[in-house]
């Protein structure tokens, strides 16, 4: 099981974690698949996708009427794993992970 997150416009904790700007934007190439992530506009955004192995992502950011993140729950090698988020000013996490 691998995981990572990004703590986007926010500091930095944790092991295997990335940080970015509001505004920027990242790709990260782990477990066998593509990662994307950030903040942008009004959203918060993590998007994996990974052909070979099981896999979902996770957004955390401002609270909606369904709370602060949206999981994509596990995901099929093949079909992306799409979670956003409205977006807050700091703390905005982002997080994929495979089986």
């Amino acid at each position: 099981m691998g995981v990572s997150v990004a703590i986007i416009a926010g500091s930095i904790a944790g092991v295997g974690a990335v940080a970015t700007s509001a505004a920027a934007d990242g790709i990260e190439y782990p477990a066998g698949g593509t990662w994307y992530y950030g903040a942008g506009g009004k959203t918060v955004y993590s998007h994996y996708y990974n052909n070979g192995r099981t896999h979902k992502a996770t957004a955390c950011g401002a609270y909606d009427a369904s709370g602060a993140c949206e999981y994509t729950g596990w995901k099929s090698p093949g079909t992306p794993a799409l979670a956003n988020q409205p977006v807050k000013l700091s703390g905005n996490t982002a997080y994929w992970d495979v089986l």
